[in-house]
């Protein structure tokens, strides 16, 4: 049997049978020993609760130096039980079951939810970023397409790109007498224009030509022809006139007639030089050539892939991430590959006299 000194009176300790009892004054009782840890846990709790308001910290804070009761402290030794008596004012985290505090566990509540109010407001912010966007581009406002050129990475007997291939007459042929051919300025022009980043969007010009920011598939061919001495408006509405029957038009309307793909292949197929649509047969590609696909048309590149396939300079949509490419296979089905053939400007000249006589 032993004793000590506490501030609410003599507590008296004895052993009985192993079993450690104290006598309790205050309380007028022995208490067994299961009771003397919660009494001990309480007080425990509450000198930490005192000590963390006076040195301003949390209660979650003072909490974490009171051992776990999950059966083992981190040395692995055994910890002491939860009090008890203090059932009314403390509870276990369940992640550490360490005792804490109502205002811990209050404040440990509210930083969960704060947390998850966090995550919930930047997944709907993230989400209005990515709706906003993709209306800004699907609208031609926001043009994502860059017109950055791929590395050359074919080399043909005498070097790179189209310096391998065999000389081909048709190719040097110059319409507009600038002193480059026809081939070279087509693919000049069509750089020149995807470099302006048009973008994507399909719009009724009364003059034909666009004469803003935006632009389609046609348009690159269209630009690019026109640089060389080759006004496609002017020749497709002449053709018209001079083959209706040709083309599937109601009523003809030269400013836009010339930028659809239907009417470009019956032109193409009428006044231009028409050559494989095996894109294998590399030989007979060439920067500058006019290739066309189903609802699609786009110039050939002088660079190409490491098979020797050129690329592709081409429209195809806002959510392009490049205007000239590696998919002149793998675009689509390849329905015509033509290249300019200068005769075709004589529509020009007949259809002037054509008015001339009926005038």
């Amino acid at each position: 049997m032993g004793y000590n000194i506490e501030d609410n009176g003599i507590r008296i300790h004895r052993m009985d049978d192993a079993v450690c009892q104290m006598y309790d004054f205050a309380q007028g009782r022995w208490v067994n020993s299961a009771e003397i840890m919660d009494m001990f846990i309480g007080e425990l709790w509450a000198d930490k609760v005192s000590e963390a308001e006076a040195n301003s910290v949390t209660p979650r804070a003072a909490a974490e130096s009171i051992p776990c009761d999950n059966g083992a402290d981190s040395s692995g030794q055994k910890s002491m039980p939860a009090a008890k008596g203090a059932s009314q004012s403390l509870h276990r985290d369940p992640e550490c079951r360490r005792i804490t505090g109502k205002d811990g566990g209050m404040e440990m509540g509210a930083r969960r939810s704060g947390s998850r109010i966090f995550i919930v407001m930047l997944a709907i912010l993230a989400f209005t970023l990515i709706v906003v966007g993709a209306v800004l581009i699907a609208t031609g406002r926001l043009c994502i397409t860059s017109s950055h050129r791929p590395v050359d990475r074919y080399e043909g007997a005498s070097g790179a790109g189209d310096a391998g291939l065999s000389a081909d007459p048709a190719a040097t042929v110059d319409a507009d007498a600038d002193g480059i051919a026809d081939n070279d300025d087509v693919l000049a022009a069509a750089l020149a224009y995807i470099q302006t980043r048009p973008h994507y969007k399909s719009v009724y010009y009364p003059s034909g030509y666009p004469d803003d920011e935006h632009g389609v598939c046609t348009d690159v061919v269209a630009i690019a022809c026109r640089e060389a001495g080759y006004d496609l408006q002017a020749l497709v509405a002449a053709d018209v006139a001079r083959r209706p029957e040709a083309y599937a038009i109601e009523i003809p309307d030269p400013a836009i007639d010339f930028r659809r793909t239907p009417n470009l292949k019956v032109f193409f197929d009428a006044h231009a030089q028409r050559l494989t649509s095996d894109a294998r047969n590399i030989s007979e590609w060439r920067g500058g050539d006019i290739v066309l696909y189903e609802g699609h048309i786009g110039i050939v590149s002088d660079r190409r892939n490491e098979r020797g396939v050129p690329y592709l300079i081409h429209h195809s949509g806002p959510f392009q991430l490049r205007y000239e490419e590696d998919k002149l296979q793998s675009y689509g089905h390849i329905v015509g590959h033509y290249r300019l053939d200068p005769t075709c400007l004589a529509l020009l000249s007949q259809g002037a006299d054509s008015h001339n006589s009926a005038t």
